[in-house]
């Protein structure tokens, strides 16, 4: 991983995820990500994802996401997440996730993901992510990635994507 600047992180590997600028994200692979300006979001393949405007996402496949607003989230399928006010999130299913508050996720099942605060995400499971502080992100587990962020640019990562 190589982050420069706002957001402007470069990681490579299994997800092939390239980020630039604000949120300008680019990820290709087996999730086929992309996102340009302000969450622009297109995405095709497994989740078949496709967003325009901001926030205005709307995504069917496997997730069948629909979002239209500010973070006003619908998702139906497996993860089966709804979304509702500013990161109000509350979903079942196999990601088995609740969220309340701005950024206050609680998500447990196969990532096994738990978050309070503002950007306090805690997650163990799969990917082994913990984060807590403002970007403050330790990851441990498969992806092997430990990201110690004292400000914007201050990151740090070692580990499998190195």
């Amino acid at each position: 991983m190589e982050v420069e600047g706002n957001f402007g992180v470069q990681l490579m590997g299994i997800f092939g995820m390239e980020v630039m600028g604000i949120f300008g994200i680019q990820l290709t692979g087996i999730f086929g990500i992309q996102i340009t300006g302000i969450f622009r979001t297109q995405v095709t393949e497994m989740f078949g994802m496709k967003g325009k405007g901001i926030f205005g996402m709307e995504v069917m496949g496997i997730f069948g996401m629909q979002l239209t607003g500010i973070f006003g989230v619908q998702i139906m399928g497996i993860c089966r997440i709804q979304v509702t006010g500013i990161f109000g999130m509350q979903g079942k299913g196999i990601f088995g996730m609740e969220v309340e508050g701005i950024f206050g996720m609680e998500v447990s099942g196969i990532f096994g993901v738990q978050r309070n605060g503002i950007f306090g995400m805690e997650v163990m499971g799969i990917s082994g992510m913990q984060m807590m502080g403002i970007f403050g992100m330790q990851v441990t587990g498969i992806f092997g990635m430990h990201l110690a962020v004292t400000g914007i640019p201050g990151m740090k990562v070692t580990g499998i994507s190195g």
